[in-house]
């Protein structure tokens, strides 16, 4: 938890209010830890807790839905 808290500290002075770390298009560093959601949404799955949790880390949520909307993501990512 604290992890994802320093996370959403970072990517709220990275972004600069873009949506992504690299501003308005997915970049290298968005490729690097979105890779790591699939394996936090697995856990939500399987342990039924909450990690991305958006009273705690918004704007790193947000940033979770916009890189798993994207058209490129989604045809890589499993559901």
């Amino acid at each position: 938890e604290e992890g994802l808290l320093r996370l959403e500290e970072a990517f709220v002075a990275i972004s600069k209010g873009k949506p992504f770390f690299g501003g308005e298009a997915i970049g290298f560093m968005d490729i690097c830890l979105g890779s790591f959601l699939i394996l936090l949404k697995a856990r939500e799955k399987l342990k039924g807790e909450k990690l991305l949790d958006e009273s705690k880390i918004p704007c790193l949520c947000k940033w979770a839905d916009e890189f798993l909307s994207d058209d490129t993501v989604k045809n890589v990512v499993p559901e």
